[in-house]
């Protein structure tokens, strides 16, 4: 069948054309279901009153300092997703949320629990160590103690790896381990962590981390970040 041009200027000819794997995930904003997806390209701009209530790890952007808190820019929605790796610096925002900047100047801010909200799924302190492993701020906690705040998924990801790589933490048992970890003097039950991590490992939790083969840590790593409340996307592996 032949189809006419469409005339100039008119809406048909002017609309741009998106794919339909462009479109956004709703993140549980209000009215949509998390298998619901917007029915616009990505990039498309969605407003919502704030505080919005979403599922965990929305991601919205800030499009007036003076407004922010009446009315967001939803550019981009992500289910607990680091939205860029461009971020150069981050710090913690009103209302539990963590705030990124990015090189050219562009605020996002990031909602959701702890972990997710600064894509560090090990929920690791801002030091010297997270900072050598990417770390680009902090968030939570408080002046003496604050989290890491990370780039992206991935980077919170490695630096927890590599934080078990440390010979450290290799010569332990995994007991021991997450006692150094997640101690009960930060208000952990030491014992009942390790005893699930090791279990979901299929190890006794008297194994020491040097003597775990890659897929073993590989485990022990998604293990500790679901411990600590991370609902984003798995270590993808390699440990």
């Amino acid at each position: 069948m032949v189809v006419s041009p469409l005339a100039a200027g008119s809406p048909q000819a002017s609309r741009r054309r998106y794919p339909r794997s462009r479109k956004v995930a709703s993140g549980g904003l209000r009215g949509y279901t998390a298998s619901k997806l917007f029915e616009k390209p990505y990039g498309t701009k969605e407003y919502a009153p704030f505080p919005t209530k979403p599922r965990w790890g929305v991601v919205l952007a800030q499009t007036n300092t003076s407004d922010w808190q009446s009315r967001l820019d939803l550019s981009l929605v992500g289910m607990g997703v680091g939205i860029g790796g461009d971020y150069i610096t981050a710090h913690e925002g009103p209302g539990h949320t963590t705030v990124y900047v990015d090189a050219n100047g562009k605020v996002t801010i990031k909602t959701g629990s702890l972990p997710n909200r600064n894509n560090n799924p090990g929920d690791l302190t801002y030091t010297t160590f997270s900072v050598e492993h990417g770390a680009i701020g902090k968030s939570g906690g408080n002046a003496q103690r604050g989290f890491a705040v990370f780039p992206d998924a991935q980077a919170g990801w490695g630096a927890l790896a590599a934080l078990l790589k440390t010979p450290g933490y290799q010569k332990l048992d995994i007991a021991s381990a997450i006692g150094r970890f997640a101690p009960d003097s930060d208000g952990n039950n030491s014992h009942h962590y390790a005893s699930t991590v090791a279990g979901r490992m299929g190890v006794p939790f008297a194994t020491r981390l040097n003597g775990l083969r890659p897929s073993q840590m590989d485990t022990m790593l998604r293990s500790i970040g679901r411990m600590e409340g991370w609902h984003g996307p798995d270590y993808l592996g390699g440990y």
